[in-house]
C-alpha cells in the first residue's frame, strides 16, 4: 500500500506491505528520509505503537500519517519542554515575550512533558494524552489537567505508574515521574 507521510511541512510517499507493522513503516522511513533519533508516528490523533500492525489502526492505501522527529528543537526549548506564564498560559517560542505582556516581575515556569495512556478500546488501542507538568505538581493536579484539557471526569481517573497506584496527595517528583514518563489511566 502507498502512504503519505507528512513531515517538515511537506509530504513524502512511502510504499509498505499491506500487513506491515508500525516498525516496518519506520524502517522504510529511515531508508527514505534523513532522521536523527526516534521518530513518532501519529494517525488520527493516535500515537502509533511499533509492534502494532497498520491494519489495527485501520490505516489503508492513500492515508496520511504524521511523522514527528523527536529530536527536533522548538526554538529555545527542547521538544518536551514548555514555558508557562502565571501558571496557565503556555508561551510559544515563535511569539515575542512582549506580545504576552511580560514585564519585570512576571513569573515564568518551565514544565516538561509526560504522557498518560487511556484505557485500551476493544482493539487494544489506547488514546495518549499529553500533559506539561512541573515537578511540584501533585497527582491530583494531573487529574485536574486531564479534566481541564481533555474533559475527562475527575471522578473516574485513577493513575498508575508501572504497577503502582498513584495517590492524589503525592508530588509527581516523589512518584519518580520524570520528563518523558508514561502513566496509565485505569
Amino acid at each position: 500500500m502507498e502512504l503519505k507521510i507528512e513531515f517538515e511541512g511537506g509530504e513524502h510517499d512511502v510504499q509498505v506491505a499491506d500487513d506491515a507493522t508500525v516498525w516496518d513503516l519506520k524502517d522504510e522511513l529511515y531508508n527514505s528520509i534523513t532522521l536523527v533519533g526516534e521518530p513518532r508516528l501519529e494517525f488520527e490523533g493516535l500515537i502509533l505503537q511499533d509492534s502494532s500492525s497498520l491494519e489495527c489502526y485501520e490505516i489503508g492505501d492513500g492515508d496520511t500519517i504524521i511523522l514527528r522527529d523527536m529530536n527536533e528543537k522548538l526554538g529555545f526549548l527542547a521538544a518536551n519542554q514548555r514555558l508557562f506564564m502565571d501558571g496557565s498560559t503556555m508561551l510559544y517560542d515563535y511569539n515575542k515575550l512582549q506580545s504576552y505582556g511580560i514585564v519585570d516581575d512576571t513569573t515564568l515556569s518551565l514544565r516538561y512533558k509526560i504522557l498518560v495512556h487511556g484505557r485500551p478500546n476493544r482493539r487494544g488501542i489506547s488514546k495518549v494524552y499529553e500533559l506539561f507538568v512541573h515537578e511540584y505538581n501533585t497527582v491530583a493536579n494531573l487529574k485536574q489537567m486531564l479534566n481541564f484539557e481533555y474533559g475527562i471526569d475527575i471522578g473516574i481517573i485513577k493513575l498508575k505508574k508501572g504497577n503502582d497506584n498513584l495517590e492524589d496527595s503525592r508530588k509527581i517528583w516523589d512518584c519518580d515521574i520524570r520528563p518523558g514518563c508514561h502513566l496509565r489511566m485505569i
